[in-house]
């Protein structure tokens, strides 16, 4: 602690303790593993803990936001990972920090991971992320706000103590603490917690696309959810380690290993290889590809873009796959472009989802598909896939509970896996 380094005799660095970074950091704002910026979010969550927090640990959100618009505008960063693992703190600081984080979303991708603990004002920070991962034994939750009211007015009275609040204002100190609470005084603390409460709901229901009502009655209850409850109730995304969270954040960012080999690069660019190997370089770093070729470095990312598509598109040929989709990766479309693609041929895309299901001819783009109005269930050895849209089509409360096919999907899917114990939804 630093209280007992200084008692202990000590010289502290003032002016450098007052720089201290957020959370029990580095000396970097964060650390960069292929091209994924890990921010970690530690401890007690306050706007201003700058030079405490260096040495008792904490999260300032001040210079978390900072730290995280140096990671946005970082060229060697393509996605953001914060490191969550906090009961939360002070509701000062904490929206504006969440904004950040969640408007940022269209430039770099972010991703939540619930390194044990992600409660109160960390879950509003943390929910603002694209996805949120967290291990089975993940603590999530304590959607709420809590004001806490002392009356010191007994203590007061031992003390021979007796304090006066000259006011101006009729609730101006309407609830301090030399006298017992009144029932104005705790109707005006209520109204207080409501608000915050209100903009808390209003923050999770936008950050994690849903409505307001789901909100309210499966999440924020201010309880606390461990690992499977967590993702049933919508809280998180996906159950893994910190290794999947960056994995998929490196995914989703588009990042490119850090290093390739000799052999990676004699067989992509024996061009380059060769000069480099002429200078005695053993590896060379992106970053210094970058710098010497920049054309071949961009030579490389379009051939791996270019095998990789085709990659898909030889999967989806051997299951016979044709029509928009293929359209779409055969393309090289970007998400935007495909979603319009996807929209514009609307009854082509369900034509041809129908002849995936029950086997109709797709009719021609522009007339109106064929209705199924049967219902039968697939053979139990189909796959997971096939059963789930069956059952999701069968019975519309399914998607009331759900809201998504996608969640009863990976509710599916986990249940098959027997990571789910119990009677399937209805």
């Amino acid at each position: 602690m630093f209280i007992d380094r200084v008692l202990a005799g000590e010289k502290i660095d003032f002016p450098e303790s007052a720089a201290g970074k957020s959370g029990n950091r580095a000396e970097d704002a964060y650390e960069v593993r292929d091209g994924v910026a890990i921010l970690p979010v530690y401890g007690i969550i306050d706007k201003r803990m700058n030079m405490f927090m260096k040495y008792s640990g904490g999260t300032s959100t001040e210079l978390l936001a900072r730290d995280f618009r140096q990671a946005l505008a970082d060229p060697k960063v393509q996605a953001i990972l914060l490191d969550v693992d906090s009961p939360g703190g002070s509701v000062d600081g904490t929206k504006e920090l969440a904004d950040l984080i969640f408007a940022a979303r269209e430039e770099k991708p972010v991703v939540a991971y619930v390194n044990s603990l992600m409660a109160s004002a960390a879950y509003w920070i943390g929910s603002a992320a694209q996805i949120i991962l967290a291990p089975e034994t993940a603590e999530v939750g304590s959607i709420g706000v809590a004001l806490m009211h002392y009356d010191f007015s007994e203590q007061d009275s031992k003390l021979g103590v007796k304090r006066t609040a000259i006011t101006g204002g009729k609730y101006k100190r309407i609830a301090s603490d030399e006298k017992p609470l009144s029932k104005e005084g705790r109707e005006y603390l209520q109204e207080l917690v409501d608000d915050y409460y209100a903009l808390f709901l209003e923050a999770v229901a936008q950050q994690r696309g849903a409505d307001a009502e789901t909100v309210h009655e499966k999440m924020a209850d201010g309880r606390i959810f461990v690992g499977k409850k967590a993702l049933k109730a919508g809280l998180v995304d996906q159950l893994g380690k910190f290794e999947d969270a960056l994995a998929l954040a490196r995914a989703q960012g588009g990042a490119m290993p850090k290093n390739i080999t000799k052999a990676q690069l004699q067989a992509e660019n024996p061009e380059l290889f060769s000069q480099i190997k002429a200078e005695g370089a053993g590896e060379v770093t992106l970053e210094e590809m970058l710098s010497k070729q920049p054309e071949a470095a961009e030579k490389l990312r379009v051939v791996g873009e270019a095998r990789e598509r085709a990659r898909v598109v030889e999967i989806l040929e051997a299951v016979k796959c044709q029509g928009v989709l293929m359209q779409v990766i055969q393309g090289g479309s970007e998400p935007k472009e495909a979603l319009k693609l996807f929209l514009a041929n609307h009854d082509q895309v369900k034509a041809e989802a129908l002849v995936a299901m029950h086997g109709a001819a797709p009719p021609v783009v522009g007339t109106v598909p064929p209705v199924i109005e049967t219902h039968t269930d697939p053979p139990r050895d189909a796959p997971i896939e096939t059963r789930a849209q069956a059952e999701w089509d069968k019975d519309p409360k399914l998607h009331k509970e759900f809201g998504l096919f996608e969640t009863y999907l990976a509710y599916r899917r986990n249940e098959e896996k027997g990571l789910i114990k119990g009677v399937k939804k209805s």
